[in-house]
């Protein structure tokens, strides 16, 4: 069970640290036991912390340099660990990208069923060159989501991406503007159920600060990202002492907000109740 009044800790099962500890301990000697308990050590935390893409031990994102400079090693050593903890069967790699930049790692239990790999998410068709085929590739994508009920959203979407506008100074991608724009959606939806009466709002000033939260997170899809939305309203986190002020979108998407968010919704599909939740973290200020 988790316990909400502590900060967030990371975990080392004993079974798997006696596994490390007792590989072939005379060859490489202590310092090399000393590195692969250190990257070890570096993925617990980074399984757990959630400051990257839905981090947990299911799978988190992270690439051979961040690991190697939280562990206090190079790459070329977390690299040797890597292949030993694969060994062990302590962890699975998705290699994404060249040379393992862009993995998805996957912490194994001690004793799990070598024969049942872990579930990965599938990997986002790349981005059409032609503007036809980037727009069909929006459509496709956003339609199911916008078309019926959600055609303002669903156009501006759109509009925007003709326009070509970039983000951080990169081109936003089909998939990533049809998400925002499913995003702020769902946002406009859940603000109308509350009764508000003024008209929802735009996707153009809060392209931005949304796709940055798309790009945190690639392995989302749409849906979760609608879940998220959802949750964040059923806990209101903004509504302190009763405050009843418009919230904007940046109460989800802004960086300050957004992990904080991430983890009431974890918190949320793990049982507690979003009533719990917002006292738990937001009634003290």
């Amino acid at each position: 069970m988790r316990d909400g009044r502590r900060p967030p800790l990371c975990y080392q099962e004993t079974e798997a640290l006696r596994m490390i500890r007792g590989r072939d301990r005379g060859k490489r000697g202590d310092l090399g036991l000393v590195y692969a308990l250190a990257v070890y050590g570096t993925m617990t935390e980074l399984a757990e912390a959630g400051e990257r893409q839905d981090i947990n031990r299911e799978g988190f994102r992270a690439n051979r340099r961040e690991i190697a400079e939280l562990s206090g090693t190079s790459t070329q050593t977390v690299d040797r660990v890597v292949a030993e903890l694969e060994g062990l069967g302590l962890l699975h790699v998705d290699h994404r990208g060249e040379g393992g930049e862009e993995s998805l790692w996957t912490l194994i239990s001690p004793g799990a069923p070598k024969s049942a790999p872990p579930e990965l998410p599938e990997p986002e068709p790349p981005a059409p060159k032609t503007k036809p085929a980037r727009e069909k590739q929006y459509h496709e994508y956003a339609d199911p989501f916008l078309k019926k009920d959600h055609p303002e959203e669903l156009e501006d979407g759109l509009e925007l991406l003709r326009q070509g506008r970039k983000v951080d100074g990169a081109l936003v991608t089909p998939i990533e503007m049809a998400k925002a724009a499913i995003c702020i959606a769902a946002f406009n939806r859940c603000y109308e159920f509350k009764g508000a009466t003024e008209a929802g709002y735009g996707l153009g000033p809060n392209l931005s600060a949304i796709v940055m939260r798309v790009r945190d997170r690639p392995s989302w899809d749409a849906a979760k990202h609608v879940r998220l939305v959802e949750s964040a309203w059923r806990i209101r986190w903004w509504e302190r002492r009763d405050s009843k002020r418009r919230p904007s979108p940046n109460v989800i998407w802004s960086p300050k907000s957004f992990e904080q968010v991430a983890q009431d919704a974890k918190d949320e599909a793990a049982g507690e109740k979003p009533e719990q939740i917002g006292k738990r973290r937001y009634t003290h200020g």
